[in-house]
Order: structure tokens, then sequence, then C-alpha cells
């Protein structure tokens, strides 16, 4: 509690910002294993539950990329 409110993040729960680093984590292309390394997770499933949503997003953009590139040489 003292380290959230030095920082600034009294109104964050713990579980709050575990699950944001999983997401940023995943959206800059973390894989499962490096992101358990970082919150400490010890089962991938949870990480999983976290991540996924980062992925599919990122899995997103990267189809809407080739999508584009494709109509360019078109």
């Amino acid at each position: 509690m003292h380290e959230r409110k030095r920082l600034g993040l009294i109104k964050h729960t713990l579980h709050g910002l575990w699950y944001s680093a999983a997401s940023e984590l995943a959206e800059a292309g973390c894989k499962d294993h490096q992101i358990a390394a970082i919150t400490g997770h010890k089962s991938l499933s949870m990480v999983q539950k976290y991540s996924k949503g980062a992925y599919q997003k990122r899995l997103a953009k990267q189809a809407h990329h080739l999508r584009e590139q494709s109509a360019n040489k078109a």
C-alpha cells in the first residue's frame, strides 16, 4: 500500500496493476513465459487469461497491415 501511495496509484488494486502489466507486455510482443517471469505467475493459463486480448489485438493489427500491403500491390 505504501508503494502504491508513493507512486500515486492508490486508486489502483494490485490485481489491476498486474493485469495492466501483463497486457502491456503481451501487446509489446512478449511471450507468455516472459510475462510470467515479470508478473510472478506460476501458471501459464493465468498469464494467458490476461494476455489473450492483447494478442488478439496485435494479430488484428498485423492482419490489417498485410491487407493494406496487398491492396497497395494491386
